[in-house]
């Protein structure tokens, strides 16, 4: 019976299963300006009434005296500093004004074959896919859909809505990211 539910499940997300029209509020999208050259563009997660992770490839080198632009998806527009980085681990921490909005409740790590969803801006339009973790070696979740370029940063949550980890990359059907054990590590520091 498992198993049969398990391969219908496998139908639904490979044909990539939209199960909302935006992320969740607790994704944001995030701006950077690169000195006038362009602007990079990617996704978040409020983590706290005052704090947004997004991935190190998102703000680069950014000091904390350069401002961010966190967008919410009312529409309504933030500033952020870069309060910590972690090149190594892809993660980075922005610290904006205290927000009554609520952020993502933390969840616990997800074993193969969890469905999780992805929340993220790629491409400038917010979207919400599922897909299975096909594997969750060295602290990274692989799973069997493929994030858009811009969803760089957005969240993975289980079916409870539950942070499990943060996007970082994507190959062909799959998308990368670290997981709940290294995010709280990060944060920790």
């Amino acid at each position: 019976m498992k198993r049969i539910i398990l391969l219908i499940a496998f139908f639904f997300l490979s044909i990539n299963f939209t199960f909302a029209a935006k992320p969740p509020d607790f994704c944001v999208r995030i701006f950077v300006d690169d000195k006038g050259k362009e602007t990079s563009m990617g996704s978040g997660i409020l983590v706290s009434d005052t704090k947004v992770l997004t991935n190190w490839h998102v703000v680069r080198d950014r000091k904390t005296d350069e401002s961010i632009k966190i967008l919410f998806t009312d529409w309504v527009a933030v500033d952020g500093k870069v309060l910590k980085t972690h090149k190594k681990w892809d993660m980075a921490l922005i610290e904006i004004k205290k927000t009554d909005r609520k952020p993502v409740h933390f969840g616990t790590p997800v074993g193969v074959n969890s469905v999780v969803r992805i929340h993220g801006y790629g491409g400038g339009i917010p979207d919400s896919s599922c897909g299975i973790v096909q594997s969750t070696k060295n602290f990274v979740i692989v799973r069997g859909t493929m994030a858009r370029s811009g969803d760089s940063g957005g969240c993975i949550v289980n079916l409870e809505n539950e942070l499990v980890g943060i996007l970082f990359g994507q190959s062909i059907d799959q998308t990368y990211g670290s997981d709940i054990t290294r995010i709280n590590k990060f944060l920790e520091k």
